[in-house]
């Protein structure tokens, strides 16, 4: 039986899919830091890509503490500005 090129294609747009949006949801905070880091580490993760869930985990943390102090930064030069 020969599986046809486009449905390997197919299966690796859907996988492709599923770990980008895990991470979206991640970066936006509807998901929580320790669900994302299970699914990055999972056995469901790795049949997905072949791509190191650890890495991408610790570079999307380090993205979002940066974003959260230049937020709080920004935050802090309003508030002093304002008063």
């Amino acid at each position: 039986m020969c599986i046809d090129d486009r449905y390997i294609d197919n299966y690796q747009l859907l996988a492709n899919a599923i770990v980008q949006q895990a991470c979206l949801d991640y970066r936006q905070g509807s998901l929580g830091e320790g669900l994302f880091r299970r699914f990055l580490l999972s056995d469901w993760y790795k049949l997905l890509t072949n791509v190191d869930g650890n890495y991408i985990y610790q570079r999307l943390r380090k993205e979002r503490m940066d974003n959260g102090k230049s937020k709080k930064r920004s935050y802090r030069k309003t508030v002093k500005g304002g008063a």
